[in-house]
C-alpha cells in the first residue's frame, strides 16, 4: 500500500531515492493499470515470511498466482483509500526560511540606487580620511579605487548586520576589513 501511495503522487513529493523510482514507475506504467494486491494474496510476501522449499512445492500461490486475476477487472480486490496517509517518512520536509530587517537604515532607504549610495559612502569615506589624516585628499571626483572601497564598506555593514549571530565578523575574510585612503592609492 505504501508504494501505491508513493506512485499516486508527484515524484517530488518525496526524497531522492523515492522520487527516481516512483518517476520510472509513472513513465513505463500509466495509473489505471496500478493495483493494490493484499499481503496475503502475494506470493513474494509468503516467501519472505519465510516460507520453507517443502511447503512451496505445494503452494497454489506460488505456482498459479493470484486466483482473482483472471477473473474481470471489476471483481477484483477494491484498492484502499490512500487520501489519509499523508504522513510517510519518505516525504521530503518542507523548510522555510523568513529574514526579516525590522529597522532599515534611514540613510539607505532615502536612495533611489546603489549608485547613488556608492558614491555617497565614498564621499563619507573621503570625508572621514581628511578628518583623520593631516595629508588631505582634494579631489572633485571619485577614483575606481574609492568607489571599490565604498563597495566593500556597504558589503561589510549589510553583511555585520545579516549575518552578526551566525558568522562572526565577515571582514577577516576579506583581509582588509578598515582600508583607509592611502592604503587605497
Amino acid at each position: 500500500m505504501i508504494t501505491l501511495n508513493w506512485i499516486g503522487k508527484s515524484p517530488h513529493t518525496w526524497k531522492t531515492f523515492v522520487s527516481n523510482r516512483v518517476l520510472e514507475i509513472q513513465q513505463l506504467v500509466p495509473a489505471p493499470h496500478w493495483r493494490h494486491v493484499p499481503s496475503s494474496s502475494n506470493p513474494a510476501d509468503h516467501v519472505s515470511w519465510g516460507l520453507l522449499p517443502a511447503d512451496l512445492v505445494s503452494n497454489k500461490l506460488w505456482w498459479h498466482g493470484l486466483s482473482w486475476r483472471c477473473q474481470s477487472p471489476e471483481q477484483w480486490p477494491t484498492p484502499p483509500d490512500f487520501s489519509s496517509s499523508d504522513c510517510l517518512p519518505e516525504a521530503k520536509g518542507i523548510v522555510l526560511v523568513v529574514v526579516s530587517d525590522t529597522s532599515p537604515n534611514p540613510v539607505w532607504s532615502k536612495l533611489s540606487t546603489y549608485v547613488m549610495l556608492q558614491q555617497i559612502v565614498a564621499w563619507f569615506r573621503c570625508f572621514a580620511f581628511n578628518c583623520k589624516n593631516e595629508q588631505k585628499v582634494m579631489s572633485s571626483t571619485l577614483s575606481s579605487k574609492e568607489l571599490e572601497g565604498s563597495r566593500l564598506a556597504i558589503l561589510l555593514i549589510v553583511q555585520r548586520k545579516s549575518f552578526q549571530d551566525t558568522c562572526g565578523d565577515p571582514a577577516h575574510y576579506y583581509g582588509h576589513a578598515h582600508h583607509t585612503m592611502q592604503e587605497e592609492d
